[in-house]
């Protein structure tokens, strides 16, 4: 599928096209099929309705139009990011159905009455300090919600410190090597069942903090980042906050990037999920809401 070689001003037009790839990955023909094709497989876009927070310059947008979908409206917090946005699609899905809107992911859900087949959250719901509200609100307006976050430091530190303690221990490699794998399945079970969630703050002094002040700083704007703190619920506390909301987890799409991209989507740095709404008389989590009803 040639879409972004073919559509190249998806990538080029992209600010994150000159991120370090050794921190994170950067915005290129590859990244971007990669990631799409596993988002937003050709044979679920047939007809569909797609909403995508964080929209960036819409490269999803051409994706998801170039695969048959019927309409596709992307949310972007950048005026700057939403020009080029618009440009892009207009440039290659002209007379198609989209709509580019500049605004907030909460400023955007709270006027919004239209529903869709799928949302697209990735690399968002980490800077969403109202993350139930949020979920929620999206559990409403959609059959399929795909988000793509960071995972938590906490576990891997927690099992780290575990493993450092080893080397200090008089026992045999036999009985080592079976407190690592015992460990290994301890950090599994810390990101991926247990819920819970971890606040990150990331200072622009830092060479991480700085690739994250540099992915932000849309200059045509004033959207400068010099400090930033990321909400990292870990992937079990999603999967529980989405299963009350009447949403299975789909866990294809993490295993895929792991197999395609392991060097950005592992379990020390990001995940991606796929919820599908089989219940649709599920009970709100809100106590307002639960009051109300």
């Amino acid at each position: 599928m040639m879409v972004f070689a073919e559509q190249i001003d998806f990538i080029n037009r992209d600010p994150r096209i000159d991120r370090d790839s050794q921190v994170t990955y950067p915005t290129t023909v590859e990244t971007q099929t990669i990631r799409n094709s596993v988002f937003l497989p050709p044979d679920l876009l047939k007809d569909k309705k797609i909403l995508d927070i964080g929209c960036c310059v819409a490269a999803s947008g051409g994706w998801a139009l170039s695969q048959g979908a019927a309409r596709y409206v992307g949310v972007e917090i950048s005026q700057h990011l939403s020009i080029i946005a618009r440009e892009n699609l207009e440039k290659y899905h002209a007379g198609k159905d989209f709509r580019i809107i500049c605004s907030s992911a909460e400023d955007f859900l709270s006027e919004n009455l239209e529903s869709f087949d799928i949302v697209l959250a990735t690399g968002v719901i980490f800077h969403i300090s109202n993350q139930i509200a949020f979920l929620e609100t999206l559990s409403r307006i959609a059959d399929s919600i795909v988000i793509d976050s960071h995972n938590p430091r906490l576990a891997d530190d927690f099992v780290g410190n575990l493993i450092l303690d080893l080397n200090g221990l008089d026992i045999t490699p036999e009985t080592k090597m079976k407190l690592m794998k015992k460990y290994k399945y301890i950090f599994n079970m810390l990101l991926e069942e247990y819920p819970f969630t971890e606040f990150r703050k990331i200072d622009g002094g830092s060479d991480y903090g700085d690739i994250w002040k540099n992915s932000y700083d849309y200059k045509d704007d004033g959207l400068t980042v010099n400090n930033t703190s990321l909400i990292c619920p870990s992937l079990g506390a999603l999967r529980k906050m989405m299963n009350e909301l009447g949403f299975d987890a789909d866990l294809s799409p993490n295993q895929q990037l792991k197999e395609q991209m392991p060097k950005y989507y592992n379990n020390r740095r990001r995940y991606a999920v796929r919820f599908n709404k089989t219940d649709r008389s599920a009970n709100p989590i809100a106590f307002k809401d639960i009051l109300a009803a």
